[in-house]
């Protein structure tokens, strides 16, 4: 019986500590490169995750910037348009004295469009290319059109005093009470008495075209402002998005500015156009600034 033992532990021994080739040798080097090459693919893949969500931020804040621009200026407009709205009538004489001179401080809006370079359709990629938003060259006319508007509007109220100031001082005569009243409907014949018509044409026509690109350009802000960020949330995974800020939405609940973002009431172009000479057609291509 002992010597049954003695053989069982001899045999025992020898499976531990006999020479295996595989076990030696072998088996620690794929286990270790095994483990390097795992290690190495879970470090890549933090990276390349982290890189990623710092890439969504990115254009997530670089969108939000812009849409948070595109809200200062239709805020900025429609504070504008609060002036006149619902004061005009399509007699282009009244509308030009209808307006009063506006103070107001905007500036200039730049925007740092290669941030959002991102929403370019992709070549081959069709699904982007639905979107209106995505093109680049049309945010950047709506932020120009916009900085060029601001510019109109301060040149209006620039030769709007000297004008005006000519015209009341000549019709206060009259002692009526509707004689300071900037609704009043000025005729042809107040302002042939005092001015020059070549200059009041000019408040007219700067006057028409301020009315035109602000009613123009408030509807194309509110549809960016209403239609950009759902463009965006389709561009971008949404599992995703717990990581960081959404982009913004801009809600309107305000029946009067709803009012307000609605058209002008129109000009009577065929009084227009014989007081500026030019074709109806003409000037309305001018006044549309290639929106229509």
């Amino acid at each position: 019986m002992a010597q049954k033992i003695e053989l069982l532990i001899r045999a025992a021994e020898s499976v531990v500590t006999g020479n295996n080739p595989f076990k030696d040798y072998i088996f620690p080097l794929i286990s270790g490169g095994f483990s390097s090459i795992m290690g190495a693919g879970v470090a890549y893949c933090t990276v390349w995750y982290q890189e990623r969500i710092q890439i969504y931020k990115k254009n997530i804040d670089a969108c939000n910037r812009i849409l948070l621009s595109a809200d200062e200026a239709i805020s900025e407009l429609i504070s504008l348009k609060h002036n006149y709205h619902g004061k005009l009538s399509n007699n282009p004489f009244q509308r030009a004295t209808a307006i009063p001179y506006i103070v107001f401080s905007s500036k200039p809006i730049s925007v740092n469009l290669p941030d959002i370079s991102f929403i370019v359709p992709q070549m081959g990629n069709s699904n982007n290319s639905i979107y209106k938003w995505s093109q680049i060259p049309r945010i950047r006319n709506m932020f120009n059109n916009y900085n060029f508007l601001i510019d109109a509007w301060n040149k209006r109220n620039e030769i709007y005093h000297p004008i005006l100031e000519k015209i009341r001082r000549n019709t206060q005569t009259e002692k009526s009470p509707e004689s300071n009243d900037r609704s009043r409907l000025i005729t042809n014949d107040d302002v042939y008495e005092v001015i020059d018509i070549s200059e009041f044409a000019r408040l007219i026509d700067l006057t028409e075209t301020v009315i035109k690109l602000t009613d123009i350009i408030i509807a194309e802000l509110n549809d960016f402002l209403i239609n950009f960020p759902d463009m965006i949330d389709k561009m971008i995974i949404t599992k995703r998005k717990k990581h960081h800020a959404s982009i913004f939405r801009f809600i309107n609940e305000n029946n009067k500015r709803e009012e307000i973002i609605k058209h002008s009431l129109e000009v009577d172009f065929t009084i227009l156009s014989n007081l500026l000479e030019e074709p109806v057609d003409s000037i309305k291509n001018r006044y549309n600034a290639g929106y229509e």
